[in-house]
């Protein structure tokens, strides 16, 4: 379907970015469901509602978390293969790849390729997209040294799900999530550590750059 969009400009650090979002995130998902409603399961319309085209204080403060990692001194961002997973509108991707690091993201969403399309052209900026759900990601992620998201947590299967997926991650997979203080960052963190994963720095807090509530920054390393 055909959202209502406009041009956002957003600055981290000293990358800028230029991003087609839904013009208004409320009316988007109205329209959304509207559009679907007669003919569609509503547990299916939640499932595909489009948070993607919003932008989520959580990325950005990821975006800002991974420019922060990549500018210490003994920093091997350069060396790993990352993958975004649940990118909606891929800020930290973006970042990443201007950053001149390995970095693929991934969303399952049917209508986020046409944003992204266009967002790459906006920013002359192109990194390998696929489109796929978490529990297909079984024998992908194993390919990557750092797996990152943000605001991911926000029902509580996503936590089983993730933890699952994350039983085959291979020894010194990193995995970083960064959540506005939802219900399951303390459970997801429980469940990991159960499955062998350690925080590799104590969980952080940060504005958010766009409010005055809080994001938390989740780094684990197996």
């Amino acid at each position: 379907m055909k959202y209502d969009t406009i041009i956002n400009e957003i600055s981290l650090n000293k990358f800028n970015l230029s991003l087609q979002t839904f013009k208004d995130f409320s009316t988007a998902v109205d329209d959304f469901c509207e559009f679907y409603a007669s003919n569609t399961d509503s547990k299916v319309l939640e499932e595909f509602s489009p948070y993607f085209g919003h932008i989520w204080p959580s990325s950005l403060v990821l975006s800002e978390y991974l420019i922060q990692l990549n500018s210490e001194a003994n920093s091997k961002l350069k060396e790993q293969k990352i993958l975004e997973i649940g990118s909606g509108l891929a800020i930290p991707s973006f970042i990443c790849k201007k950053m001149g690091l390995t970095i693929t993201a991934s969303d399952f969403h049917i209508d986020i390729l046409s944003f992204l399309n266009e967002n790459q052209k906006l920013n002359n900026t192109y990194f390998e997209f696929f489109q796929t759900n978490w529990t297909q990601l079984d024998n992908v992620i194993k390919n990557y040294n750092i797996i990152i998201g943000s605001d991911i947590l926000y029902e509580l299967p996503q936590v089983g799900t993730l933890v699952t997926l994350f039983k085959n991650s291979p020894l010194n997979q990193e995995v970083i999530i960064t959540d506005p203080g939802r219900t399951y960052i303390q459970p997801f963190l429980d469940e990991m550590k159960k499955i062998g994963f350690k925080e590799k720095h104590p969980m952080q807090i940060q504005k958010n750059p766009l409010g005055t509530e809080e994001i938390f920054i989740l780094h684990l390393f197996r």
